[in-house]
């Protein structure tokens, strides 16, 4: 996936050299802007897939190795969460 996504990568930045290079009467030409447009849509739906593959890879590790997942919360100490932490931002109470 590695090699995947650095291969993708490296096609982005070769087409984008390419378009720099191009001259201005070049960029009007509609056969090159319609071809531009099918090399774009497609490297999009590569990246998507990518991604997409990123996820599921993800997820079954997560499964093989539940100790791979990150905690989204704080531990939880009782039935209801844990108790909020002092910042001690508020040192003194003025009324």
């Amino acid at each position: 996936m590695a090699t995947a996504s650095a291969t993708l990568r490296q096609a982005a930045l070769d087409i984008s050299g390419l378009l720099q290079g191009l001259a201005p009467a070049d960029l009007k030409n509609k056969n090159l802007k319609l071809r531009l447009k099918k090399i774009a849509d497609g490297m999009a739906v590569q990246r998507q897939s990518l991604i997409r593959r990123t996820v599921l890879v993800e997820m079954a590790l997560n499964a093989i190795v539940p100790a791979t997942r990150d905690a989204t919360y704080a531990k939880t100490s009782g039935p209801y969460g844990s108790a909020g932490k002092q910042t001690g931002a508020f040192k003194y109470l003025a009324a």
